[in-house]
């Protein structure tokens, strides 16, 4: 991944981490997506007076926060930081998907975290389907500009921004790179991560868990177009039909 790729995306914050907007990817017929509309990010926590003051500029109108009910009783978003964005969440206990597999094994190895961030690549999007539902919801009202974010803006925000930018017709090269672009912020993910394992699990065995790898999302396209045919068919079963998506196009992509 190139300079050139990440120029002007990525916005740089203090307080927190991993925000970027998703503005000036190619899409269908060439068309670029329109810039300072559609933002991923970490979790909103932290931010600092000069943060606050260049959130704000983003003028939001939305904010979906992937969260579990339990990570945003910890890390508590500031809203009053948010300006006049109206935010949206979903009450959930945390996922295990492939970890409780990990941990019980005989010989713990980095081989089973892999195995297991597949797992939960193939999972994540019917465990938080009823969440992805409610994004692309707003997507196709064009409630934006709108950010989506989790706790390291890596996993459930990298799917939802993967499957976004495949309805958008974005190469899939670029949507990994968009993915690893995550790996930036490796440093703080990793601590975030370590603060919640057992001291006596190796922080090698987690490495896998920290990465943004791009296996892990050709996993999740691949289960999709095992079982709905690709991303426009998983979210038609959810409820986002064909005119939904042309609808999304349209608002999303510059003429």
């Amino acid at each position: 991944m190139g300079e050139k790729f990440a120029a002007g995306r990525h916005i740089p914050l203090t307080g927190m981490a991993n925000l970027r907007d998703l503005g000036g990817l190619i899409g269908l017929g060439g068309r670029r997506i329109k810039r300072g509309r559609y933002f991923r990010s970490g979790e909103l926590f932290g931010l600092t007076d000069e943060d606050t003051r260049i959130f704000r500029g983003l003028d939001l109108a939305t904010i979906y926060d992937l969260r579990s009910s339990l990570e945003r009783e910890r890390r508590p978003g500031e809203s009053f930081k948010f300006g006049t964005a109206k935010i949206y969440s979903r009450d959930y206990k945390d996922s295990a998907a492939g970890f409780p597999e990990v941990m019980s094994a005989p010989v713990i190895q980095p081989s089973l975290a892999v195995e297991a961030m597949l797992k939960l690549y193939r999972t994540i999007p019917y465990e938080h389907a009823e969440s992805i539902l409610d994004i692309f919801q707003l997507l196709k009202d064009d409630r934006t500009p709108l950010l989506f974010h989790c706790a390291a803006g890596k996993d459930r925000t990298g799917i939802v921004a993967a499957l976004f930018l495949e309805i958008l017709g974005c190469s899939r090269d670029d949507i990994y790179d968009d993915y690893i672009m995550t790996n930036a912020h490796i440093d703080l993910i990793r601590t975030r991560y370590l603060e919640h394992t057992p001291p006596e699990v190796p922080a090698e065995i987690w490495e896998p868990v920290v990465q943004s790898d791009r296996r892990y999302l050709e996993a999740m396209f691949a289960h999709l177009e095992d079982q709905h045919g690709g991303a426009e068919g998983y979210l038609s079963q959810l409820g986002i039909g064909a005119a939904d998506i042309e609808s999304i196009r349209r608002t999303a992509l510059e003429s």
